[in-house]
C-alpha cells in the first residue's frame, strides 16, 4: 500500500511534468501520483510529444495519467482533483490523498512520516476572520453550491485553506468526496473561483462539528511571499527552509521551464539528474549547470527584487 498518492492537474510542457515526476518519486519512494491532463493542454509548446511522454511515464511504478479529462481553467480546478481521486481508487491502494500544483517541487524527504501523525492537513481560516471584502471570500459566501451544502447539513461556516500541501486519510476523503457529490456539479458552474480552497476545509470543519475525531495537521507547502509580494521560489529560500528543519517539504512557485535554475539546482543537488538524462536525452538537452552560477544568479535575482521593492522595504523598516 502506498503512503500517499498525489493529485496534480497539468496543462503545459510535458518535459517539465517528467521533471516533476522524477522530483516526486525521488523524495517519496513509497508514494505515487495521478495527473489530470487539461482538455486544452498545450502540446505544441512541449519539447516532447504526448506519445514520448506516455512511454516515459510507463517506466515508473505508481505514476498514473487519468484517462478522464474534465473541464478545467482559472478558478475551475476542484473537479480535476475529484476525478483524480476517483481514478486513483481504481488503480491504486493508498493511505493518504494529497494535492500538489504543477509549479511545485519537493525539497526534502520525510513527508510520509509527517502526515501519518494526522487525519488531514489543511488550514481552518474562517472567512469571517479575514477581509470578507476580498473577491474570493465574497464568491465563497455567495456560492450557490455552498448554500446547497448548508441546506443539506445545516452547517453555515466556511473555511479557507491553501490547496497545495493539503492531505487527507483516504477514509476521510471518502466522506468529503461523497458529500461534495451531493451538492456540487461542475457542469452547472457559471461563476469561477478556486472552490478547492474552500470545499475541502469547510467539510472538515463540518465533520469536526459532528464530533468526528479529526486530528488536523499543518499543510506542507511553502509559497514564497516577500514583503507582501509573490515571487518564485529560489535556492536561497530552499536552503533557509531546510536549515530551519520545519514541516515544509515543497516550494511554490517553481517556473514551468525545464532549464529553470530551481529545477536544475534540485535535480543536481539532490541526485536525480542522471535519471532525467536517461529518460530525456534522446529528445531534449538536459543541461548541467554550475551550482555556483545558480547561486550567483539567485543573488542577482534577490538584489533586483530588493531594489525594485526598496520603498516597501524601507517603510517596513520604519525608514522614510
Amino acid at each position: 500500500m502506498l503512503d500517499i498518492i498525489f493529485s496534480i492537474p497539468i496543462h503545459q510542457r510535458l518535459e517539465v511534468v517528467v521533471d516533476q515526476i522524477c522530483n516526486i518519486m525521488h523524495f517519496n519512494p513509497n508514494c505515487g501520483c495521478v495527473f489530470h491532463l487539461s482538455q486544452g493542454f498545450d502540446y505544441d509548446g512541449s519539447s516532447i510529444s504526448k506519445q514520448q511522454f506516455l512511454e516515459i511515464v510507463s517506466k515508473f511504478d505508481n505514476v498514473y495519467i487519468n484517462p478522464v479529462s474534465v473541464r478545467t481553467g482559472l478558478g475551475d480546478i476542484v473537479q480535476a482533483h475529484l476525478a483524480n481521486y476517483e481514478y486513483a481508487l481504481k488503480v491504486s491502494d493508498f493511505k493518504y490523498f494529497s494535492i500538489l500544483a504543477s509549479n511545485e517541487s519537493f525539497i526534502k524527504p520525510g513527508i510520509a512520516d509527517m502526515v501519518k501523525k494526522y487525519d488531514c492537513g489543511c488550514l481552518q481560516i474562517d472567512v469571517t476572520d479575514f477581509d470578507t471584502n476580498t473577491y474570493y471570500a465574497k464568491c465563497a459566501q455567495n456560492d450557490k453550491f455552498l448554500k446547497a451544502f448548508e441546506k443539506l447539513t445545516g452547517y453555515n461556516r466556511i473555511f479557507f485553506s491553501n490547496i497545495e500541501g493539503q492531505y487527507y486519510k483516504r477514509e476521510l476523503f471518502d466522506k468529503i468526496f461523497s458529500l461534495i457529490n451531493q451538492f456540487y456539479d461542475y457542469k452547472e458552474v457559471t461563476d469561477f473561483y478556486p472552490r478547492e480552497e474552500y470545499f475541502f476545509s469547510t467539510i472538515v470543519g463540518y465533520l469536526k462539528s459532528k464530533k468526528e475525531p479529526i486530528e488536523i495537521g499543518p499543510i506542507f507547502t511553502y509559497s514564497a511571499y516577500h514583503f507582501g509580494h509573490l515571487f518564485d521560489a529560489t535556492p536561497h529560500e530552499i536552503r533557509r527552509i531546510i536549515n530551519n528543519q520545519c514541516n515544509i517539504f515543497t516550494v511554490k512557485r517553481v517556473d514551468r521551464i525545464f532549464s529553470d535554475n530551481v529545477r536544475c539546482y534540485l535535480r543536481q543537488r539532490y541526485g536525480y539528474f542522471e535519471q532525467e538524462v536517461s529518460l530525456l536525452s534522446n529528445y531534449i538537452s538536459v543541461e548541467r549547470k554550475s551550482i555556483v552560477g545558480i547561486y550567483i544568479s539567485d543573488l542577482k535575482k534577490w538584489s533586483k527584487t530588493l531594489w525594485n521593492k526598496k520603498s516597501v522595504i524601507l517603510k517596513r523598516l520604519g525608514i522614510k
